[in-house]
């Protein structure tokens, strides 16, 4: 790559990952060249004056590139112990920063935006077996639309492509064959708003077309396949204020409304549907945190057969400086919920059975700010709430480094407890201890 570094990571069952080893420069000239192949996981921003010759404090501590450092590490290969590899190439975007430097004027070319290019499976190279990928997903890209941001700097990173199609691949004798395309529909809204009047553009996801291929035996390259289009699945969306109305507040004022997903049709008539609900902050100097309130599931033979999952939220944390725990302050950040039930229904509203989660939100006791946010039991319960049925207990520990500030602090489950009713008490049948 151009800085010299990159990153490697081992998981516990031996899988290896590699990051950011792999890229090369972006293109050089004044003509924007749109996308480019460099291959490259290895995304450049622009720091100029960097690795710092006259600067002690800052010698090559991203790597030896002039100008140069890595934005960030993309995954370029993984394989496990016994060989089996996966690849990953991207596809890139120009960016042109313009300096100025003792009175003349410079463009430094880095990697503005990054984009999935292609992943290859099953190649294997283990004890010189030297097997090439039998597959292979391609990922291709369209225009945004009027979406793209305008009010940005010369070295922000802001993409200008979305992904418009995805093939999964068979590769035979070096030749690719696809076997299923999926083809994205967008639409792009200009997000109205009651007292303001500006262009905030969101794309919507809408609809992802699926076809199949089949190919003839005893074919001569390149066979003529046959095609079979599956039914389109479907996205509706629909706007939602993000903060309370405030007539009084004047004309520059906003509310900020942004579409949520309402359903999602399968194209055989099966529907998922949502109900939101938000957390009710009625000041005008705070904003709304929606949450889902119903999720029904239909599957377009009959309503009988329609489940209905619905959500209670309680305990609301809302949090802006650690580790001062849980407040009410219209201005703080939601942390979460100390319980959320999920409660399963059939189409006649009879409920089938519950499952409690319970999250950390205590940010006062020593590392629960670290822990906040994060489930330390569920519940598995009857049909009226009452019972247990199965419980999952997680313990975690939290690991504090540096003896000086700034502290860096690392969360691991550190026991797993799984109990099970038997003839009424609840008894541990599971413990798994991680060190």
């Amino acid at each position: 790559n151009v800085t010299g570094e990159w990153r490697e990571i081992v998981t516990k069952d031996g899988t290896h990952w590699r990051l950011g080893y792999t890229g090369a420069l972006p293109p050089t000239g004044d003509d924007d060249p749109g996308v480019y192949d460099t291959g490259g996981s290895e995304q450049l921003a622009p720091m100029l004056d960097y690795p710092g010759q006259t600067n002690v404090d800052w010698p090559n501590y991203g790597g030896s590139a002039h100008d140069l450092v890595a934005f960030r590490w993309r995954v370029d290969e993984v394989h496990d112990t016994y060989g089996n590899t996966m690849t990953f190439q991207y596809n890139e975007e120009r960016g042109v920063f313009h300096y100025e430097l003792a009175g003349f004027g410079h463009n430094l070319n880095f990697d503005r935006a990054s984009y999935l290019k292609q992943i290859d499976y099953t190649s294997n190279n283990y004890n010189g077996n030297n097997l090439p990928a039998a597959y292979r997903v391609e990922f291709f890209l369209e225009d945004r639309g009027n979406d793209k941001p305008t009010d940005h700097q010369g070295y922000d990173n802001w993409d200008s492509k979305r992904l418009q199609e995805v093939r999964a691949e068979y590769i035979k004798d070096g030749n690719s064959y696809v076997m299923r395309t999926y083809d994205l529909g967008y639409t792009t809204v200009n997000n109205s708003d009651a007292y303001v009047t500006r262009n905030t553009w969101t794309t919507e996801l809408t609809s992802v077309a699926v076809t199949g291929y089949t190919y003839p035996s005893g074919y001569v390259y390149p066979p003529t396949p046959t095609s079979t289009v599956a039914p389109t699945i479907s996205f509706t969306y629909e706007n939602k204020d993000n903060r309370v109305a405030c007539p009084p507040c004047g004309e520059t004022y906003s509310q900020w409304p942004y579409p949520r997903l309402m359903t999602i049709s399968n194209g055989y008539g099966g529907l998922t549907t949502y109900e939101y609900e938000n957390d009710g902050r009625n000041d005008n100097s705070s904003y709304y945190n929606y949450r889902v309130k119903t999720f029904t599931v239909s599957d377009g033979v009959s309503s009988s057969d329609n489940m209905v999952s619905s959500y209670s939220y309680v305990g609301v944390c809302y949090d802006d400086i650690y580790p001062d725990g849980c407040d009410t302050d219209p201005d703080s950040s939601l942390q979460g919920y100390a319980t959320v039930t999920a409660t399963n229904k059939d189409a006649n509203n009879n409920v089938l059975g519950m499952t409690a989660h319970y999250f950390y939100t205590d940010a006062t006791t020593q590392y629960h700010t670290q822990q906040v946010g994060r489930e330390y039991k569920t519940q598995q319960l009857d049909a009226s709430g009452s019972t247990v049925l199965t419980e999952t207990d997680t313990n975690f520990v939290t690991w504090e480094l540096g003896a000086n500030a700034p502290h860096w602090y690392f969360v691991d489950a550190a026991e797993v407890d799984q109990y099970q009713n038997i003839n009424g008490p609840l008894v541990l049948i599971q413990k798994t201890q991680n060190t």
